[in-house]
């Protein structure tokens, strides 16, 4: 038998080539693809067969399209009613595509907003494109595994206003939570302290009242809507007067609207920067006291990265003061609409998104898609053998190629535009909940923007063209006589088709049925880590008012009073996130003063018993030891270790001595690993504006307790607003972003995972359907069950196990460079892999066992009467 040439090229040079050149062309094709197979093989053949098809796209070759006829709406309703009736004769398979591609669509309208949601973060101002964030690099500090800083030195706006040609406006901001208090009521908001030169750069309009001077007066403050309403219901707010940090009165100058969702920074009030609880009137000339943010606003059209450069005189002037300290900066320019998905530094005012999980969604939802598609045209090309009598017929009757290929991309489309107005009502009402689980603020109405509708469209044609096109291709070139007896062209070319799609969309759901095993166990270990501390029973009240250590032992006394509340301790940090780093130089056995980072924690006697930290060394601070409460250190395994020392008991610092050693236990989120720590007494006379009222109390008895510590907390301390917080519950809030991460993936595993196995489940339907009078005449000649089962699945088998084999690498590639993000992580061991694809195999097994049990066990004299 000679060889024949790609069956694929010679179909498409079939449909584009003019009549009048077929015939010489096909020739001269086939005749030098035969020398070449001769002389250089079956693959430099083909490879050359399909470059001289390519070739002849050329206007002189191209036979004219008539696409539709003289007069195309005439037959529009025979396409549709012709498409319903074929949907209507192949219920089973109709189903599978409609819901892949309902599910499909879905996905992608909600990848759609939710790409929207991240993607325009502070988009609201008018020249958001203008306006840069200044941060730093300070170099030989290092702070949560990174050296870069969203801060900046108050001085620094002022120069650049002063001294840069290209910088419009500059201010400096701080944005903390503050207690406000009226004469009804108190609670803490946060805020945006600013200077004059807010309003320059952020455009705001005014509801009420008038923004003009209203941060040039420290007496002033500027409210949102819903703060307004929250603290004067219905009354008229402007010029009302308020309490700030607890003896700052302020007069309501403005009201404006609330910040959208999409800020990277949110804020209930602004007022003048003079009225922030650390500002300091030394700091506006010190380049060395970084509190304090910074936005530039530029000219229009100016490099950022050329004004970066203009930045490095900062640099030197800021060195000058920076002489005494292990640190050199180096200022760097952020634009504002990038900070929320592509910055990850230090001292962000909020979370801030990850671009990475943005690129996940989208493959996510792309995956499902993809998926869909592959289903309907899976199963679009199977039912090809029962429609060719139909293109035969239509044939015979005068339809030309185009008519029929027509047919197929209507079909596809009207099938598409169905899917997807079923999937934008189904988002508008499963978006409330899906908010809801993933923490997020998505709008349905972002849907109705005139480019999305652009997009839909480009969708819709898109889709329904690519998944129609091939099969209507396929068909459309089959002679009319082959076409009426029932017989399509060789089937080894549409299986292998076939074949790659099922192990294309297998190895997609294996890929996240891995992923989805590994997120979920990497966030149990992170749920379940002993972190060294006890965090089950914990509740804790935050505070900002030094004021609150007067009370101390009267609020202990009664909060511990009730039988439900075991004890208290008050302290300047939560051991889960110790933020507080200071540099140690002064310490014994250390003659060249070399420096160490150390973060810190001010504590009271209690707070090591109640955490149940364990000392390996020394003992606790305690009231028997007067020195404890001025002189004397806590250090961890780690600070040890740091410090060179073998044993750490007695061994003197600078300002005290080292009296207990704990053993190392988490106090930051575990992305980070364990840093030395240094805890000494929360003395009165060092007291922190900032801190914790943490209690330890019986869970079983909360109803009791919490009412209790409610009562006393308002009898002592009036002025503190009751907002208590379990430990367990903030722990956990540590790591939103990777549970909406598990969210994500599981959710997408499971579509991902049904829509395979459905359109497996409709491949083996129709694959048993054609062989049915072979199993039959295999069954009466004496075949066994076992046997014809592996003759019908082995094939599909080896396919699905091929996708896997496709897909551990693959999954293994991305979650190798993901879970690297954490310093404690669960390892990539061989039992992930293996169960995903057991999962995947018994998944298969499942959709073909019922089909092919099905045919095996049917009486085979049916199927031999019936053919």
């Amino acid at each position: 038998m000679l060889p024949r040439p790609p069956n694929l090229a010679v179909q498409f040079l079939q449909f584009f080539l003019k009549e009048e050149l077929k015939e010489e062309v096909l020739g001269d094709l086939h005749e030098k693809y035969l020398q070449l197979w001769n002389a250089k093989g079956r693959s430099i053949a083909a490879f050359h067969y399909w470059f001289q098809v390519l070739h002849y796209i050329r206007p002189f070759a191209i036979r004219s399209f008539a696409l539709v006829p003289e007069r195309p709406f005439l037959l529009f309703g025979n396409y549709v009613k012709t498409g319903y009736r074929n949907i209507l004769r192949v219920k089973q398979h109709a189903a599978i595509s409609i819901f892949g591609l309902w599910i499909g669509m879905i996905s992608f309208v909600m990848c759609i907003l939710y790409i929207q949601y991240e993607s325009h973060y502070d988009e609201q101002f008018a020249r958001s494109d203008q306006i840069y964030r200044v941060a730093q690099t300070l170099e030989g500090i290092d702070f949560q595994g990174s050296n870069q800083f969203a801060l900046a030195p108050w001085p620094l706006a002022l120069y650049a206003r002063e001294n840069f040609a290209e910088v419009l406006s500059a201010t400096t901001l701080q944005v903390e939570e503050v207690l406000l208090r009226t004469n009804e009521d108190a609670h803490y908001e946060q805020g945006i302290f600013a200077d004059a030169y807010f309003l320059t750069v952020f455009d705001l309009q005014s509801l009420h009242g008038s923004l003009k001077d209203a941060l040039s007066d420290p007496k002033s403050i500027i409210l949102t809507t819903s703060l307004a309403n929250k603290l004067f219901a219905s009354q008229e707010v402007v010029g009302k007067t308020l309490i700030l940090d607890r003896d700052h009165e302020v007069v309501v100058k403005a009201i404006v609207a609330d910040p959208p969702r999409d800020q990277h920074w949110q804020y209930s009030y602004i007022t003048p920067v003079s009225n922030f609880p650390f500002y300091f009137q030394e700091q506006l000339g010190q380049w060395n006291s970084n509190s304090f943010r910074t936005y530039l606003l530029l000219e229009k059209g100016v490099d950022h990265d050329d004004m970066e450069s203009n930045l490095e005189a900062l640099d030197r002037i800021a060195e000058a003061q920076f002489a005494d300290l292990p640190a050199s900066p180096d200022y760097f320019l952020q634009p504002l609409t990038d900070i929320h998905l592509h910055s990850q530094i230090n001292m962000e005012i909020e979370p801030n998104g990850d671009i990475r999980y943005l690129y996940l969604a989208s493959s996510i939802a792309f995956v499902i898609l993809l998926l869909a598609l592959v289903n309907y045209t899976n199963l679009t090309n199977a039912r090809l053998d029962f429609r060719t009598k139909e293109v035969g017929l239509r044939k015979v009757l005068g339809a030309k190629r185009p008519q029929i290929m027509i047919q197929f991309l209507l079909e596809s489309t009207i099938l598409m535009t169905g899917c997807l107005i079923a999937a934008l009502v189904t988002v508008k009402l499963i978006l409330p909940p899906i908010n809801e689980a993933l923490n997020l603020s998505m709008e349905f109405r972002r849907l109705l923007y005139a480019s999305h509708w652009w997009a839909a469209l480009f969708m819709v044609l898109f889709v329904g063209v690519s998944s129609g096109l091939y099969p209507g291709i396929l068909i459309a070139v089959v002679q009319p006589i082959r076409a009426v007896k029932g017989s399509l062209l060789s089937r080894g070319g549409r299986n292998g088709v076939r074949n790659a799609m099922i192990v294309g969309q297998f190895a997609l759901a294996v890929v996240l049925t891995i992923c989805s095993i590994v997120v979920y166990s990497q966030l149990r270990f992170l749920q379940e880590n002993k972190l060294g501390f006890e965090r089950s029973q914990i509740v804790y009240v935050p505070f900002r008012m030094a004021t609150l250590y007067e009370e101390k032992e009267i609020l202990e006394s009664e909060i511990v009073a009730h039988p439900a509340v075991y004890q208290m301790t008050i302290t300047e940090n939560l051991p889960l996130e110790t933020d507080n780093q200071n540099m140690i130089k002064r310490w014994e056995g250390n003659p060249g003063l070399e420096e160490r980072q150390f973060y810190s924690n001010r504590i009271d006697f209690n707070y090591v018993d109640m955490f149940g930290l364990e000392i390996v060394e020394g003992r606790n601070l305690s009231h028997a030891f007067q020195s404890d409460l001025t002189q004397s250190y806590l250090l961890n395994e780690r600070a040890v270790q740091s410090l060179g020392w073998n044993e750490a008991v007695g061994k003197k610092f600078e300002d005290g001595v080292v009296v207990g050693v704990v053993k190392d236990f988490h106090f930051q989120p575990l992305h980070q690993r364990i840093e030395p720590l240094a805890m000494c007494y929360l003395h009165p006379t060092q007291v922190s504006e900032v801190g914790y009222i943490t209690m330890s109390i019986d869970l079983a008895q909360a109803d009791a307790a919490i009412p209790h510590i409610r009562s006393v907390l308002r009898r002592v301390l009036p002025e503190l607003p009751f907002d208590l917080q379990y430990l367990d519950e903030s722990y956990l809030a540590l790591y939103r972003s990777e549970e909406r991460l598990g969210i994500m993936f599981t959710i997408g595993t499971i579509i991902a995972l049904v829509l395979a196995c459905m359109g497996l489940f409709g491949i083996v339907s129709h694959h048993v359907n054609l062989r049915m009078k072979e199993i039959s005449m295999r069954k009466i000649l004496g075949s066994s069950t076992p046997g014809l089962i592996s003759l019908i699945s082995g094939s599909f088998v080896r396919l699905i196990a091929l996708s896997i084999l496709i897909a551990v690498p693959l999954a293994y590639f991305f979650l190798s460079r993901w879970i690297e993000h954490f310093a404690y992580r669960v390892e990539l061991n061989w039992t992930f892999f293996a169960t995903a694809g057991m999962c995947s195999l018994c998944l298969a097994l499942l959709s073909i066992s019922s089909l092919v049990l099905k045919a095996v066990w049917s009486n085979p004299l049916d199927s031999v009467r019936s053919t």
